[in-house]
């Protein structure tokens, strides 16, 4: 459900909770300037018609554990109201992002306020999380980079 005010989410609730069944896994290359890279895990532990217990975790690009690991429950909607922006501060555009994963159709979604200026790439068939981010700071200066490099689906 859309909240007053705000744009459209790029899924539905129900769209999240069929895209994101137990046992999916997505992995999401993290870069910030002046930092190594990171890559953050995210795990369907359990789900049902409420929501999901999901297991999160960061490595290094060796693999190696950083930092502690992450067990929490959320609701579908809870994940839907996570790209719910007021619409005067969100500009939604459909383009093609070329990324590991391929090419894909995706709904951009820009959002600037007093924070700078995010944009959000949500591909068409990955219910969810978006497939990359990109943060700027007011100046205009790249904060932080993130970018779907894995999206695993139980016994697919």
């Amino acid at each position: 459900m859309t909240a007053p005010g705000h744009a459209p989410t790029p899924f539905t609730a129900d769209e999240i909770r069929r895209g994101c069944p137990r046992g999916r896994v997505s992995r999401t290359r993290v870069e910030a300037p002046g930092r190594p890279p990171v890559v953050r895990v995210n795990l369907f532990v359990e789900c049902d018609d409420d929501g999901a217990v999901i297991a999160r975790s960061t490595r290094d690009e060796d693999g190696n554990k950083v930092g502690d690991d992450q067990l929490d429950r959320t609701t579908w909607c809870d994940l839907q109201e996570h790209a719910s922006f007021p619409v005067e501060q969100v500009e939604i555009t459909r383009v093609e992002l070329d990324g590991p994963l391929g090419l894909l159709p995706c709904l951009r979604y820009t959002v600037t306020d007093d924070d700078g200026v995010a944009t959000f790439w949500f591909a068409d068939e990955i219910a969810g999380m978006p497939v990359q981010v990109e943060i700027r700071n007011p100046a205009g200066q790249l904060v932080t980079t993130s970018t779907m490099i894995a999206n695993e689906l139980p016994n697919g």
